[in-house]
């Protein structure tokens, strides 16, 4: 008998001991995108607080820091961002030579961006910038 209450006793413990280390991993705060973004990446962010980042065929940009940067994006962020670049040609078509504005807000973070599409201009600006 004894034994058994020490063992429920043990079990009881190393559960609350288990979930207080869950309910403190949640409470982590989230990591700072731009700093991942400027170590991974090698661009830099006005002092930590805001990133642009323009790319295209008409400013010359390097596939992979494009595909670094945008892997940083919320999936969310991101699918919209594909949407807006697959449809920026027609929209400045018939918006008469008018960008795509586009973005979101995401775990503290505001991702917005700017899509044109001109004859032979193919750029998007892409902004990420922390939410006070």
């Amino acid at each position: 008998m004894r034994g058994r209450i020490l063992k429920t006793i043990t079990a009881t413990t190393l559960a609350g001991i288990m979930l207080v280390a869950g309910a403190a991993c949640d409470s982590q705060p989230k990591a700072d995108v731009l700093k991942q973004i400027e170590t991974d990446c090698g661009v830099q962010s006005e002092r930590g607080k805001k990133l642009m980042y323009i790319y295209g065929t008409s400013v010359g940009s390097d596939y992979n820091e494009v595909q670094c940067v945008t892997n940083h994006m919320p999936d969310a962020a991101y699918e919209q961002l594909e949407k807006d670049e697959q449809r920026g040609k027609l929209y400045s078509e018939t918006h008469s030579g008018e960008a795509l504005h586009g973005g979101m807000d995401v775990d503290g973070y505001s991702w917005t961006w700017t899509v044109i599409r001109n004859y032979d201009t193919a750029e998007t600006h892409l902004c990420v910038e922390k939410q006070q």
